[in-house]
């Protein structure tokens, strides 16, 4: 098969944190033996080569005359995930009608692409279904809600409920990594029928753990042998509820004294989050060490004794990639029971789920397996085998052919 990936992310280099999902998805795809064309935007901090990019083929399109303006994307195009940036909002109708023109070229060159598998159904799928309508190809629509689109779209009101059913709805297969995605989307009009629950996963043999890492970065953050290390990862927005959780280590600590909590990303939420320890003299406790490159943050989850992902409904969030490549370096995770969570999180089987905004369950369920190590073993070792088993990336592609072939027919 020809897949073509539209996306408006990707890792601009090789390490890139940023939508590295998307490169793992497609290096999946190559690995079952189908082409793979990545289709999207150019940007000014692109660095990638040809030969470090896994045999996807790269077709990149300019949507603004000033190369450096074009930085849609990347974690930036809206504010905290709640309200849109005001250049994205004049970056966008670009982005959108570049986009469509540039692919229904790239489509009626290229007869024999089968499947158009679209990320961020604003402004991909947008693109998509327009230039497949125009260009008259048989390609079949895969469209992917990350979270951020389901936002947008949601508050674009009237308008964003006619462009979900009349435009995006029109793709071929839909779907979203949490409960909390699946009913906004079914509130903006797309047909529960329509909407599959599919997780983000991971390349379980590039992510896992490493007893030399665990060593090598526990040491570099002074992190004692009989210390026990916290870890969240991801952007500093609203919906990730660390807050929730730098609360809970008052409670924590006041218990179990031997902690530290490593916090890698980055938002401009850092200062709620600092008067946060300030206000409960919990700063000894916590590192924030910022965004990482991926090699790094792997070798990060190695060093981890418990992962924790907090989510608030702030707004609808679907399931965070770290979760899984947390749970395939084999640890065992305490997280909130919203944002897909829940689709990877089996209660008392790989970690416990909590209600959200609630720093006294969180702080109870991690102090369960900071009192009982062996537990927590289990926990990790579950963890690595549902991975295995279930939550990787050839798992989930192959999941995408079938669907494909089922479709086809």
């Amino acid at each position: 098969m020809k897949i073509v990936v539209v996306s408006h992310a990707y890792p601009r280099r090789k390490n890139d944190w940023s939508a590295n999902f998307i490169e793992d998805l497609c290096l999946s795809y190559i690995k079952l033996g189908h082409e793979v064309i990545l289709f999207i935007p150019a940007t000014p901090r692109w660095t990638r080569k040809d030969d470090d990019l896994g045999g996807v083929r790269v077709v990149r399109f300019n949507y603004c005359p000033v190369h450096k303006w074009q930085v849609f994307g990347y974690g930036s195009a809206m504010t905290n995930d709640l309200k849109p940036s005001i250049s994205h909002v004049l970056l966008l109708p670009l982005l959108i009608i570049s986009g469509i023109f540039c692919l229904l070229r790239f489509l009626k060159k290229e007869r024999s692409v089968d499947l158009i598998h679209s990320h961020w159904a604003v402004p991909n799928s947008i693109i998509a279904v327009i230039a497949r309508y125009f260009s008259k190809t048989k390609a079949k629509i895969f469209t992917s809600f990350p979270g951020s689109d389901v936002t947008a779209l949601t508050m674009m009101g009237l308008a964003g409920r006619l462009v979900a059913r009349k435009i995006i709805g029109k793709s071929d297969y839909l779907f979203c990594n949490s409960h909390d995605l699946k009913d906004a989307l079914i509130h903006l009009g797309i047909p529960y029928n329509k909407l599959d629950l599919v997780i983000y996963g991971v390349d379980p043999q590039k992510v896992k753990f490493d007893p030399l890492s665990r060593d090598k970065v526990r040491a570099t953050l002074g992190i004692r042998e009989n210390e026990r290390m916290l870890m969240m990862a991801g952007r500093f927005v609203p919906k990730k509820g660390f807050g929730t959780a730098l609360r809970a280590i008052k409670e924590i600590s006041g218990k179990f004294q031997r902690i530290k909590m490593i916090i890698v990303g980055d938002g401009n939420l850092i200062t709620e989050y600092q008067e946060i320890l300030m206000n409960d003299a919990t700063n000894q406790y916590v590192m924030f060490v910022g965004s990482l490159p991926l090699e790094d943050l792997y070798a990060t989850y190695s060093a981890c004794d418990i992962f924790i992902m907090p989510n608030r409904k702030l707004p609808a969030d679907g399931l965070n990639v770290t979760v899984v490549e947390a749970m395939s370096c084999a640890c065992p995770v305490v997280a909130t029971n919203i944002g897909g969570n829940e689709l990877v999180v089996s209660e008392g089987v790989n970690g416990f789920l909590v209600d959200a905004d609630n720093p006294h369950l969180l702080a109870e369920k991690v102090l369960a397996l900071l009192a009982d190590d062996s537990l927590a073993q289990k926990f990790g070792q579950n963890s690595r085998k549902l991975v295995e088993e279930k939550y990787n990336w050839n798992v989930i592609a192959r999941h995408y052919i079938d669907v494909y072939w089922t479709i086809k027919k």
